[in-house]
């Protein structure tokens, strides 16, 4: 008896995925063209933005961390991700590379200017159709710390996933 059941409830969790064929574009969920639609009204735009700011007490070497975060983007597709409206719907499309523009490297700064730049990074719009969706600030501090804002666009990401990924980019640095 004891065997039977572990057998069903082995088989029970090993419920197979179908990868889905490569394709130029991809249908968007209910809640992406939600969040798209509600982007298109210039107020709420950055109501989507989810970010996570981090203190980095050490030396940081940007090179490894920029290769770190490449390795990141290039894991996981949604972060490649960008949106396109063609007739009356949207889709997405994921691109092989990461991209422009993900990493931004400021000039070592004060703690009162950091708070400036850190509201400013959270707040810049993102463009949807040209990307890219996740941004990664290094802010140096004068005291030789850095702090580390992580900002994505929720339709591409959620609070939990940032989280996660914060996790992995550690891993990979």
């Amino acid at each position: 008896l004891l065997k039977t059941l572990n057998d069903q409830q082995t088989a029970s969790h090993h419920v197979g995925l179908k990868q889905v064929e490569e394709q130029e574009v991809y249908p968007t969920s209910f809640g992406q063209r939600r969040i798209w639609l509600a982007c298109q009204n210039e107020h709420f735009t950055q109501a989507f933005h989810t970010e996570r700011c981090y203190l980095s007490s050490g030396p940081l070497c940007i090179d490894s961390f920029k290769r770190a975060v490449n390795m990141l983007v290039l894991r996981h597709e949604s972060l490649r991700t960008t949106f396109k409206q063609h007739k009356n719907d949207i889709y997405l499309k994921i691109h092989a590379e990461p991209g422009e523009g993900i990493i931004v490297i400021h000039s070592a700064t004060t703690e009162e200017n950091t708070k400036e730049l850190v509201n400013k990074a959270v707040y810049e719009k993102f463009d949807l159709e040209q990307g890219p969706l996740i941004r990664v600030h290094v802010i140096p501090q004068t005291s030789g710390a850095h702090v580390i804002l992580i900002v994505v666009h929720h339709i591409e990401s959620d609070a939990w996933s940032l989280n996660n990924l914060h996790v992995q980019l550690n891993e990979l640095y």
